[in-house]
Order: structure tokens, then C-alpha cells, then sequence
């Protein structure tokens, strides 16, 4: 029988990379095989094009596939049409099958599986041909949301939107500078050399287990062990199991980053312990407001937001997340 992922430290959210992990470097291979046809030297190459790309705006969806050539171009010397230098980059681009079929041994395990890329809309193009992103919960395109790795506040606003504290997401990565970045803000990572390494170092975070074998825990309070000065909202989960997962939320003036909207795979259940906080759902005027033990039901994918939270108090939710 196959072995299921298990949890050792209550990892709830895995990011890949993808070119260089979910499949071959691509960019790098097909800029190596277009210098070597121009006689320049190829790492050169690869470094003036990782910065146009960036400085043209494409990457950021800023900016054209045109634009990012025709800068290539004038730089390096190259020639040749947009569409014959592009297919030289994305006929290189091969899924790795391993890596793939990771992601969806985690899927299957109710962890929440995604890929985090800064890729322009080429990553949309690959999906058209290989019909991938099903097996992924959420795909981070810098393309579509208009900010790349390079920027640290990245790893902040996904941890935001995913809902998730960030010692709860581990994320895979080839480029040094991008782990570097994301274990910074808290996150667990593991830089991707090659299969055998990666599956070691998963064996330490997520490992193989047959069995279900529970430890008797000591007693806990629900307010215990929460900050006095809070400049993040704290995200602590208590529980997780098969479709189900209780977290920890403690806010203290805090409130939902201007222009989002929760929207939300899973039912929630909600319950304010202590603090008051307004919520509002996208659609309707009226503020709901909270105080201490009241509760609510939030049906998935009903788009919401936290309007404000307490400031002169700590608010303490308690979410029952749910299938």
C-alpha cells in the first residue's frame, strides 16, 4: 500500500517554484542555447535577461513580451522574431514528473498545494499545453499579481491571503536568494538542487506514515502564551485533521489589507472569545458586528473581510475550518 504524507510539524501549505522544480529550467536552457548561437557568453546572457525582464515591467505584467525582447535586443545583439526566441525558452520547459506527483501526494493529504512563480504570462501558456494547474489549490503568478520575489513583502501578502501563519508554509525553491528571502519572513524552504536531496530534507518536515499513532498532550489555555504588542496578526493552529483544522486568531487593531477579499475553499465557523470586530461581506452594505462569544458561520467561497478589530484589546477568535 502507498505511504501517506503525515504531518510531523503541522506544515499546512507547500509552494513550488516551477521552473528549476515543478519542471526543467527552461529560461536558463533555451537563453544558454540562444547565446551559444550568437557566440556570447552565456551566463552573461542569462544575468542582462533576468534584469530586463524585470526592468521592462513583463515579469510584473507591466510590461510586453515585446518590449522585453526588443530591450534584449539592443542590449546583447541578438537577433531574431519574438515568437521563434520565445519557443526557444518554452520548448525547454518539461514537467517534472516527481515533483508533480509530490504536490499531489500532498493534495490528497489535505494539505493545501500551490505553485509560486515569478513567471509571466508564459506560465499561462504552459498550463495550455500541459494542464497543470488542476493539480494545484492556488497558482502566485508575479505576472498577475504584479510583484515578484525579489520584493520580501511578497512572502507577507501570500501568507495573508492563504490565511496562514508563515511558520505553517514551506516552499521549494532553486534560487538561493528567493529561500533566503522567504525563511526571513518566517517561512520554512528548501532550496531544490536535485530529487534525492529534496526528498531527504522533505523527510524531515513532512514525512512517510503508515500508521496514526497520537501522543497525549499536556492541557493548554486559549489565551496563554499571546504577545503584548502585536504588530502582525498572530495565526496558530490548534488542530488539524482530515477536512477539518482549528486555528488561533489574535488581532489587536487589525484589519484586512486594503481591496481584499477572503475567498475561501473551506466552510468556517467562528467564534470571538474576547474583542470585538467588524466583518463585511462583498455585496452587502451592512457591517457585522462582533463581541465577546459571538459566532458565525461562513460558507466557503463567500467573499469577506475584516473591517476593523479592537484597538484598545486583544481579539481572540477561535476558527473551525471545514469541508
Amino acid at each position: 500500500m502507498e505511504q501517506a504524507f503525515c504531518k510531523s510539524e503541522i506544515i499546512e501549505v507547500v509552494l513550488f517554484d516551477f521552473g528549476g522544480v515543478l519542471a526543467d529550467e527552461g529560461w536558463k536552457k533555451g537563453l544558454r542555447v540562444i547565446a551559444a548561437a550568437h557566440g556570447l557568453d552565456e551566463d552573461d546572457f542569462i544575468r542582462a535577461a533576468s534584469d530586463i525582464i524585470y526592468d521592462t515591467g513583463y515579469i510584473m505584467g507591466k510590461g510586453s513580451e515585446s518590449d522585453f525582447w526588443e530591450s534584449l535586443r539592443r542590449k546583447t545583439g541578438i537577433r531574431g522574431g519574438d515568437a521563434s526566441l520565445t519557443q526557444e525558452l518554452l520548448s525547454r520547459f518539461i514537467l517534472n514528473k516527481h515533483m508533480v506527483d509530490t504536490a499531489r501526494k500532498l493534495r490528497s493529504q489535505n494539505i493545501t498545494v500551490g505553485i509560486l512563480s515569478d513567471q509571466t504570462n508564459w506560465l499561462d501558456m504552459l498550463n495550455f499545453r500541459f494542464d497543470f494547474f488542476k493539480y494545484f489549490d492556488h497558482v502566485f503568478n508575479s505576472y498577475h499579481l504584479g510583484k515578484g520575489k525579489r520584493d520580501i513583502s511578497l512572502f507577507d501578502d501570500i501568507a495573508k491571503l492563504l490565511r496562514k501563519a508563515p511558520d505553517g508554509i514551506l516552499f521549494i525553491d532553486d534560487d538561493p536568494g528567493n529561500v533566503a528571502r522567504a525563511r526571513q519572513r518566517g517561512w520554512k524552504a528548501i532550496l531544490y538542487t536535485d530529487e534525492h536531496c529534496f526528498d531527504l530534507e522533505m523527510d524531515e518536515i513532512i514525512f512517510y506514515k503508515k500508521s496514526n499513532n497520537c501522543r497525549i498532550c499536556s492541557a493548554k489555555n486559549i489565551f496563554a502564551d499571546i504577545p503584548e504588542n502585536l504588530k502582525e496578526e498572530l495565526l496558530e493552529t490548534l488542530l488539524q485533521t482530515p477536512g477539518c483544522r482549528v486555528e488561533r486568531i489574535v488581532s489587536q487593531g487589525h484589519a484586512s489589507r486594503e481591496g481584499l477579499w477572503y475567498d475561501q475553499d473551506e466552510n468556517e465557523w467562528v467564534i470571538l472569545l474576547q474583542g470585538s470586530a467588524g466583518l463585511r461581506w462583498e455585496g452587502r452594505k451592512e457591517l457585522v458586528v462582533l463581541h465577546s462569544g459571538d459566532y458565525i458561520r461562513i460558507p466557503a467561497h463567500s467573499k469577506h473581510r475584516v473591517e476593523w478589530t479592537a484597538a484598545d484589546c486583544q481579539t481572540v477568535w477561535l476558527a473551525v475550518y471545514y469541508k
